[in-house]
């Protein structure tokens, strides 16, 4: 699905999984601002895992405790967003923002068995990654989502912004398509969800 940048298809694929105020979504700090920025764009809290030192993505055992310390609150198991302790409580875990840096995918075999055993879903901005590949798949296919950008500076680059999600789903698909364009149901003049203007320009 094609759409106006790597941060809109970041914000598309949250909204779609209906991530909202009161929701928690893991990600990394190393990366760039969209990334916790598309997570606070639709209202949620972004709770920051640490990188591996090597590979500088995800480190899935510090995935493992930001779980764990979310569920009880506890910020001496792994750093919390800094919430009165009644917000904090209150967050639900919704998903993870997994991010690919400098052409190598992160480990989506551990991070996608864990989100799994936590019934989060799990996102793959394969923007720094797009024409990798890890495990005879292909970067933005290693997660149930899978975002990308074409920003000119990134592996495959377009005149000025662009982006694109992919999915396995036909249902998440369609989802997708109407949030896509202002949340069009079956004709443009009819709006079935909350959408933005997302489209890739013709250029």
């Amino acid at each position: 699905i094609s759409c106006a940048s790597g941060t809109d298809a970041l914000v598309m694929a949250l909204m779609a999984k209906g991530v909202g105020p009161g929701d928690a979504v893991f990600t990394v700090p190393f990366t760039f601002m969209a990334s916790a920025e598309a997570i606070a764009t639709v209202g949620a809290t972004p709770v920051f895992v640490d990188v591996e030192a090597g590979s500088f993505n995800m480190d899935v055992a510090a995935l493992e405790r930001a779980i764990e310390a979310l569920a009880k609150a506890d910020a001496s198991i792994h750093p919390l967003p800094r919430l009165p302790e009644a917000e904090l409580k209150a967050l639900r875990p919704k998903g993870v923002i997994a991010v690919d840096l400098f052409g190598l995918t992160a480990d989506y075999a551990a991070i996608n068995t864990i989100a799994a055993a936590n019934g989060l879903f799990v996102i793959e901005d394969a923007a720094q990654s797009f024409g990798a590949s890890a495990n005879n798949a292909r970067a933005g296919s290693l997660a149930e989502i899978g975002c990308t950008s074409f920003f000119p500076a990134k592996p495959l680059g377009c005149y000025g912004d662009g982006g694109a999600i992919f999915v396995n789903d036909s249902e998440l698909d369609t989802i997708l398509r109407s949030i896509r364009v202002h949340g069009q149901g079956e004709d443009k003049y009819e709006n079935v969800r909350m959408g933005i203007t997302g489209r890739l320009d013709a250029v």
